[in-house]
């Protein structure tokens, strides 16, 4: 059973690794409209996810770790696509502040989260 999670949980990076290089997010890509969209839509598509419906819950993380699976390397990864590809809001400010957070209480420091928040 632990296997079988473990995969899961890879296909989940796999998945959106996929997405950022179908969308060019790289080190660098311009915030827009159009770009927003396109994430979101790959985001359903790929992963059921709608990231507006995600960023309006009380709390993301929690309901991206319990209920969706994410580990450590999903999440830095999910944020900073987000990040890249969403223009500026108080609600992406507050996720990506709180991936970053929750991510040190882990013990894990994302080196990319921290030049953002």
């Amino acid at each position: 059973m632990e296997d079988y999670l473990i995969r899961e949980i890879d296909k989940i990076g796999e998945m959106l690794a996929l997405i950022a290089s179908k969308l060019g997010l790289g080190t660098f890509a311009f915030q827009s409209d159009a770009l927003a969209g396109q994430l979101n839509s790959e985001m359903i598509q790929g992963l059921d996810i709608d990231i507006y419906e995600l960023l309006a819950k009380d709390n993301p993380l929690e309901y991206l770790v319990s209920e969706r699976g994410f580990n450590d390397r999903n999440l830095e990864s999910l944020a900073m696509m987000m990040y890249q590809a969403i223009p500026a809001s108080d609600a992406l400010d507050a996720f990506i502040k709180n991936t970053a957070e929750y991510l040190n209480h882990k013990g894990v420091f994302s080196f990319a989260l921290h030049s953002i928040v």
